[in-house]
């Protein structure tokens, strides 16, 4: 009877121990994955005290792309730059190989630099969609660009691919000033 009680124990026992080292097992892969998963971003000069914000309530663009913020930093008279705040649940992979649209139409289009821009009523600055970190969160920063314009009746932003066009959908902001 004792060895009966034995061997039902070691059998308890060796069940209780192999499903604790599968359990150890799935965690050690998940930290595996996780650490593969993990990209390191360049740091991107921390503007977060210049920003004055245009957009704060989220957009998604499509399923896997949404952009919590938009702001602007004014890096000289008429320069300025332009900071896209990535939700971190988007596909950031699928992210980095698009570029992102910031399609400006001022109130007064005569005070664009270029009678191109005068005559499309309108002025994109694009920008490569890299991805950096600011402060804590995921941003897209744009290249530096001078504009004179300063009051926008609309700005149109998307997010596309050179060669297959606008990915998702497009976001419209209405009545922008910059300072």
């Amino acid at each position: 009877m004792k060895k009966k009680h034995f061997i039902i124990a070691l059998i308890f026992g060796l069940i209780l121990f192999s499903c604790n080292f599968k359990k150890n097992e799935k965690t050690k892969d998940n930290e595996y994955q996780e650490e593969e998963n993990r990209i390191d971003y360049t740091q991107a000069e921390n503007l977060t005290t210049e920003i004055s914000y245009i957009f704060n309530e989220g957009y998604n663009f499509s399923e896997e792309i949404r952009i919590n913020e938009i702001g602007y930093v004014k890096t000289g008279n008429n320069t300025y730059k332009i900071v896209y705040f990535l939700d971190e649940e988007s596909n950031l992979s699928k992210i980095q190989n698009l570029n992102i649209a910031f399609r400006i139409y001022p109130k007064d289009t005569s005070l664009f630099a270029t009678e191109a821009d005068k005559k499309a009523g309108a002025k994109t600055l694009a920008s490569k969609c890299k991805i950096q970190e600011m402060g804590g969160s995921l941003v897209i920063v744009s290249n530096e660009f001078s504009i004179i314009p300063k009051s926008f009746a609309q700005i149109k932003v998307y997010i596309y691919d050179p060669k297959d066009g606008i990915y998702g959908k497009m976001m419209t902001l209405l009545n922008i000033e910059f300072s």
